[in-house]
């Protein structure tokens, strides 16, 4: 999220594709091609969109946390839906595989804060601001 908030989304979605594939190669959970894309390639994707307010004139600790919760809710959104579709007998009895599926991929969340409290550190630092500036 970084590199996009430094670089722009365009880069930053081209890195979150060539992450999400290799994601798959170290770790790969897949039972269907759609699914496959949705949670590597497109999902990992979106968070390129994290640079998507960094050319605002918002203050920088505001534009780098606003872009990390779109591309948050953007990756989240990718992967509800390859659950509802590839991993609905999975849900647990008495869950539909709609609700199961927004509330098993709840953990994007706790990711993206994690991201967005080092990131607005980080982003609120003089020093790195001077780096954005150059």
């Amino acid at each position: 999220m970084i590199f996009a908030f430094v670089y722009g989304p365009k880069a930053g979605l081209n890195i979150g594709f060539i992450y999400g594939l290799l994601q798959a190669v170290q770790d790969p959970f897949i039972i269907h091609p759609a699914q496959f894309l949705l949670d590597y390639p497109v999902a990992f994707s979106m968070l390129g969109m994290a640079g998507i307010l960094s050319k605002t004139k918002l203050p920088t600790a505001v534009k780098f946390s606003s872009g990390a919760v779109i591309s948050a809710v953007l990756r989240y959104s990718s992967h509800v839906v390859s659950g509802i579709f590839a991993f609905g007998a999975y849900a647990p009895e008495g869950y539909s595989v709609v609700g199961w599926s927004f509330l098993y991929n709840l953990f994007v969340f706790a990711d993206i804060a994690l991201v967005v409290a080092v990131g607005a550190v980080l982003v609120s630092n003089k020093q790195f601001n001077r780096f954005l500036d150059t």
